[in-house]
């Protein structure tokens, strides 16, 4: 008799979902794990402005040692982004050449100083933010990897250097999960504020449990 084993998921958790200001620590969504054995948490930062950062922003992904309340949540993972330029672009050419549609399979900006093939970059817009891979540019039309998710208006800022992590977890033995963004001090790898705001954004996918049949 021949049996088939199926593993049962639950993606797009949401972890964290924000702009964070400059020099403050935002704990994100926390978020039930009890009934999760494994997992991967899905990160992306987009830059805000059109200066580098002055320090790293710091991430923690925490599990408390306790059913409820506050006072033992533990970094399970720190790290930092890092500290890069938005290199080569200035306020006068980050800007969207008109509007595009969901599904928009190019984009036009009105200067492409600084777009480059392989860039994460950032559509910094009100309700509608969204990152995207840059598979090419040619003058100032860029060709994104996959097709534009969101419609973005005319002006819409662009700004590259976005970065993302995917961070494999075991959530067999705790309960609660949050991600903390820090931009105040960096978890304590920094002496002092990244100096501008970002923009995080975070999932959990993870394995709930198998079906045999």
């Amino acid at each position: 008799m021949t049996t088939t084993t199926t593993p049962n998921k639950t993606v797009g958790t949401a972890l964290f979902n924000a702009e964070v200001a400059n020099a403050t620590m935002t704990a994100g969504t926390e978020v039930d794990v009890s009934a999760k054995f494994s997992g991967t948490a899905f990160i992306r930062l987009g830059r805000t402005v059109t200066t580098a950062l002055t320090n790293p922003v710091g991430f923690k992904l925490e599990a408390s040692a306790k059913a409820s309340g506050n006072d033992f949540w533990v970094p399970l993972y720190t790290w930092t982004n890092a500290i890069i330029a938005v290199t080569g672009i200035i306020p006068a050419s980050n800007l969207l050449m008109g509007a595009t549609s969901a599904g928009a399979t190019t984009y036009v900006l009105d200067g492409a100083t600084g777009q480059n093939a392989g860039d994460l970059v950032f559509f910094y817009e009100a309700n509608t933010w969204e990152w995207a891979r840059t598979k090419s540019v040619a003058t100032a039309t860029a060709t994104p990897l996959d097709p534009l998710v969101y419609a973005h208006a005319d002006n819409c800022i662009v700004l590259d250097q976005g970065e993302e992590w995917a961070i494999s977890l075991d959530l067999s033995t705790y309960k609660r999960l949050r991600l903390v963004v820090d931009t105040a001090a960096a978890g304590g790898v920094a002496a002092a504020a990244a100096g501008y705001a970002v923009y995080v954004q975070a999932f959990l996918n993870t394995f709930d449990s198998a079906s045999t049949a």
